[in-house]
């Protein structure tokens, strides 16, 4: 056996054989030097073999969410800190109060700072540059210490390694960075005001940090960030010294008797060797390891990072106590709601669409948050009153099988009585037809009745549950009297075309002709008016029923597509429904469908509570829409959900406006990485029951 097979046979067992040691060491091997890689290698095979650590036989990559849990109540509540004026009180009788830079008073707009190198990936059109700027500090670093015993290094320097290692010149390079760097950068909110009463006490404030780029950019980055002038400015790489060895504590004390303390997150650097060198300290937690236990890694690294950036520096700054329902919204539902507006705004662009509908409850929150993303398309946006009830009543001539199943079968042996059912329906004077119609069989005593009257039980009463037994009963009533039970919606026909021929300005247009929308003049007058319905899911229902509706009984030309969160999944059975409008196009789901995501379409349980999980995710203070009515009435349901619906799409709000904020705005959130928080949620069962509960939902009613 040659020296290379041996070589190669060792690295195979040490590293391939396990999938999840051979993932974790090419990550670290990665970003650290040989040396202290081969010693984590070492570690990780002692920690299988030896103690036996099971869990590295997998592949994290396959499910990096795995066993991770979500804070039951409010996340921001483990982080709130005191109130800016107290802790400036709690600092006054310092004489010199020095602050952190990095994670302390300035927050990245990233997960982790080496980041922050994709965006300069991008704007120097250099693949794999973040890999690339690592080893170059790493290679400078290594070489100051070869020659001077320190790591000091400066911007200069690691840009010289930069330079030899990629071509580009070193000012063009560091020019570039800074520029990303000042991009990501934003001030944290509770330090500023906390500088703010500081300084209106007259303390001295000084800023302390272990940092390659130099007194003059982090003065410029702090004042970038909304930050007043300090009165000093100490940085590692200006006097090679550190605060990790303690070094640049001296510089700072230089000597004076006084009262200091150090403010920052990392707990060697700012607080043990800050007090071993006769400071006072402060910790801050460090937001991104404070909220990194509760975010899920199942994302793709741009949005996973920007993600993570985003909830992590508004919970854990300090400054915030949110509301279990506010950080529902925020956490797993901004992503999602962000996300599903750029699939839309994108479809509509494609497709030319003149009119985009969010259907009643589920889309109040996805037109706000599309104005707000979109606001030069507000003109073309509308909030429609549509539900899968009332337009499952009005197509019911159309489309019989789907309303008995809508309003019969998927109701069955859910505790629902027939009062309930017949009330749904909107037939509730046909319920003692129903009744009459299925007396006791006649060898079952009927009991004694007054004299004159003749004996009469039925086989069931307005209270009796439907079942799947007794479903059938109720299916053979309809069927026999189903003229009768399409009449009872002519009226709402009539009126819902009076209310979309206003709502899609189409008054006098029904033979097609098309009018000047949004300030654009149209192509042609005779071209059909184009729609985009947009709905939660599942199986397309809401805007199959409005679309046949909208051409087949009101007779508007136009074109109709469905936009859906989500399709019914492979565990709903009714999961082949709509199929052939997904492959025709008439259809097009964002977060997973038989053919796109299949992983999480495999994974969406509606009798888990999944479905309702992102209901309530869009949920409306607003009744569901009943249907419409003679004289411009519409019918909404007596039943509201307990849940704080304004918080909740406060929540939803507060994420889509930092997104919108963040330089990776422009970027498209793949409904994979829109589902993912969700999905956090689906493998924490108690958070699910425990919020379903409370929202007091009642599933298929209505």
């Amino acid at each position: 056996m040659t020296g290379g097979d041996f070589h190669r046979q060792l690295h195979d067992s040490l590293v391939n054989r396990v999938p999840g040691i051979r993932e974790r060491y090419q990550e670290y091997r990665g970003e650290h030097a040989k040396i202290p890689s081969l010693a984590y290698l070492g570690a990780l095979n002692f920690d299988y073999y030896v103690l036996q650590n099971k869990a590295l036989r997998a592949d994290s990559l396959l499910q990096p969410d795995e066993g991770r849990k979500i804070v039951p109540g409010s996340e921001s509540e483990l982080t709130r800190k005191m109130s800016p004026k107290r802790m400036a009180e709690r600092l006054h009788s310092y004489d010199v109060i020095s602050f952190d830079v990095f994670d302390t008073l300035i927050l990245r707009k990233v997960r982790e700072p080496a980041d922050v190198f994709y965006a300069l990936q991008e704007k120097l059109d250099y693949p794999d540059f973040r890999r690339v700027r690592i080893e170059a500090e790493r290679q400078a670093r290594l070489k100051r210490h070869a020659l001077f015993g320190d790591y000091e290094v400066n911007y200069s320097e690691i840009w010289a390694e930069a330079e030899r290692m990629t071509g580009i010149s070193a000012s063009r390079g560091m020019q570039a960075e800074f520029e990303t760097e000042i991009l990501f950068a934003s001030g944290n909110p509770y330090f500023q005001e906390v500088v703010r009463e500081l300084l209106q006490r007259g303390k001295r404030l000084v800023v302390c940090s272990d940092m390659y780029l130099g007194e003059e950019r982090i003065r410029e980055l702090l004042l970038h960030c909304g930050y007043p002038e300090f009165s000093a400015y100490y940085v590692s790489c200006d006097y090679r010294k550190s605060k990790y060895d303690g070094s640049l504590y001296d510089v700072v004390r230089n000597g004076s008797a006084g009262r200091f303390i150090e403010i920052g997150d990392d707990l060697l650097s700012d607080v043990r060797q800050a007090r071993r060198k006769g400071f006072s300290s402060l910790h801050y937690q460090n937001v991104t390891k404070a909220g990194e236990p509760y975010r899920t890694r199942d994302l793709s690294p741009l949005i996973g990072s920007m993600y993570a950036s985003i909830v992590n520096g508004y919970l854990h700054d300090g400054t915030h106590r949110l509301s279990k329902e506010f950080e529902f919204g925020f956490i797993y539902g901004g992503l999602f709601a962000a996300g599903y507006c750029r699939f839309i705004h994108a479809f509509a662009g494609e497709r030319g669409i003149d009119r985009i509908l969010f259907l009643s409850r589920d889309g109040e929150i996805l037109l706000k948050a599309y104005t707000a993303l979109y606001p030069e398309e507000a003109e073309k946006c509308r909030y429609a009153l549509w539900s899968r009830l009332a337009g499952t009543k009005m197509c019911a001539s159309l489309m019989k099988s789907h309303f008995v199943q809508r309003m019969v079968t998927h109701k069955t042996d859910q505790g629902y009585a027939f009062s309930e059912i017949f009330d749904t329906m909107e037939i509730g004077d046909m319920l003692g037809m129903f009744l009459s119609e299925y007396p006791k069989p006649e060898d079952e005593p009927a009991g004694s009745a007054p004299s004159g009257i003749l004996p009469f039980r039925s086989r069931y009463t307005s209270d009796t549950e439907l079942t799947a037994r007794t479903s059938e009963d109720l299916c053979s009533f309809l069927d026999e009297h189903w003229e009768e039970v399409c009449a009872h919606y002519e009226a709402q026909i009539a009126e819902g075309k009076r209310y979309y021929g206003r709502l899609l300005s189409m008054e006098g247009e029904i033979t097609g002709k098309r009018t000047e929308t949004s300030g654009k003049r149209m192509e042609k007058h005779e071209e059909k008016m184009r729609i985009a319905v947009v709905d939660v899911g599942w199986v397309g229902s809401g805007a199959i029923t409005l679309r046949k509706m909208l051409r087949d009984v009101w007779k508007f030309d136009c074109d109709v597509y469905g936009l859906l969160a989500g399709t019914a999944s492979g565990p709903s059975g009714d999961s082949a429904a709509s199929i052939t409008e997904m492959a025709d196009g008439r259809l097009s789901s964002y977060l997973f469908s038989a053919s796109e995501n299949r992983d999480i379409w495999k994974i969406h349980d509606p009798a888990e509570g999944h479905n309702m999980i992102l209901e309530l995710l869009l949920c409306s203070r607003e009744r569901s829409f009943r249907g419409f009515a003679e004289g411009g009435q519409y019918h909404f349901s007596e039943y509201a959900e307990k849940i704080d619906a304004p918080a909740v799409q406060r929540g939803i709000m507060k994420f889509v406006e930092l997104y919108k904020a963040h330089p990776w705005a422009s970027f498209p959130i793949s409904g994979r990485d829109a589902a993912a928080p969700i999905m956090l949620l689906y493998q924490n069962p108690d958070y699910i029951s425990a919020l379903l509960e409370n929202s007091g939902i009642r599933p298929n009613i209505e």
